[in-house]
């Protein structure tokens, strides 16, 4: 049985002219500037595969690749409070991204469910930092466009009325959540992207609102960003981008954290745009967007030359997950 008998429940000749058709049109939507920048978004990095070491935990790996515990934990279907694991684990790094729609020339963008900012400037992404984001219900991160309103050194710290357990300002030093860096975002009053005291827990959602970074990511992000550049906090649970030199569209899917925006939901619209989502049931999209969530699969094998042998091969690969 085809992959498209599988998924698609349908007579197989049928859907194999119907995918032909699908790859003309899909190659023309290729070639249009506007279409592709909405649809199809560039990729940045590349998956990779760690085998650990003696003494090594997740979040050892995750630091020395630039990621959170969450993330790793999440590709690997492991719980992200399962720190420790057996020597010669093979461990699956989810480098490949998905870039953010209308990205700014020099900016920020920040997507929420991906635990994730995304640094631009000159027109280029520079650089991915994983992040730790506000509480779910108590304190969520907000989404909306800002700007950078102030950066500082070893701040202080005036806790919100809704935190019991500190008394009064908080100086600069250990005892400090907002470590060694601050970058303020207005127009909210006390929004902020900063360091912190406690590293491990970069990937999760627990802080009162702001957003947090690894202490070292942070000096980084701190010395490239300006005053007044933009920040835009967005909330997007599923993305589609495409490899322009071998055509290979990719979906991306995340938690949905805050229970905003379901996931597969979010994925079966944006493939809808793209003339794929009846290829498949609701029941494949759902098991796809729920597996190792966090990971960009290939979705779509080849952008032309579609022949019937290799419609045979699966159009979803939710088996390999692109592993």
């Amino acid at each position: 049985m085809s992959a498209l008998e599988r998924f698609g429940g349908c007579e197989p000749w049928g859907q194999w002219l119907s995918l032909k058709v699908w790859a003309l049109g899909l190659v023309l939507i290729l070639w249009s500037p506007a279409a592709q920048a909405q649809l199809f978004r560039p990729l940045f990095g590349s998956d990779g595969s760690h085998v650990s070491l003696e003494g090594e935990d997740l979040y050892g790996i995750a630091c020395h690749y630039n990621l959170s515990v969450e993330h790793l934990a999440l590709a690997n279907d492991i719980l992200p409070i399962r720190i420790q694991i057996s020597p010669g684990t093979r461990i699956l790094i989810p480098g490949r991204r998905i870039l953010p729609v209308a990205p700014p020339r020099n900016g920020i963008v920040l997507n929420i469910p991906e635990r994730g900012l995304f640094l631009f400037r000159n027109q280029r992404m520079v650089r991915f930092y994983p992040i730790a984001i506000g509480r779910p219900n108590s304190s969520e991160t907000p989404e909306g466009s800002f700007r950078v309103t102030s950066k500082a050194i070893n701040p202080t710290w005036f806790p919100p009325e809704k935190v019991h357990y500190w008394k009064g300002a908080v100086r600069p030093g250990y005892e400090n959540p907002l470590g060694k860096y601050w970058i303020g975002l207005g127009p909210s009053r006390g929004l902020g992207i900063h360091s912190t005291n406690r590293p491990i827990f970069i990937g999760s959602a627990l802080t009162n609102g702001c957003i947090r970074l690894y202490p070292w990511m942070m000096e980084d992000l701190f010395r490239q960003v300006r005053i007044g550049m933009t920040v835009r906090i967005e909330y997007e649970t599923a993305k589609i981008g495409c490899d322009p030199r071998t055509g290979t569209c990719y979906l991306a899917a995340f938690p949905d954290v805050y229970g905003r925006a379901d996931p597969c939901i979010s994925a079966q619209r944006l493939l809808k745009k793209i003339g794929l989502s009846r290829f498949a049931t609701f029941e494949a999209w759902k098991d796809l967007t729920g597996r190792s969530p966090g990971l960009a699969r290939p979705i779509i094998l080849k952008r032309t030359g579609i022949s019937a042998a290799e419609l045979e091969e699966p159009v979803l690969d939710s088996e390999k997950g692109g592993r």
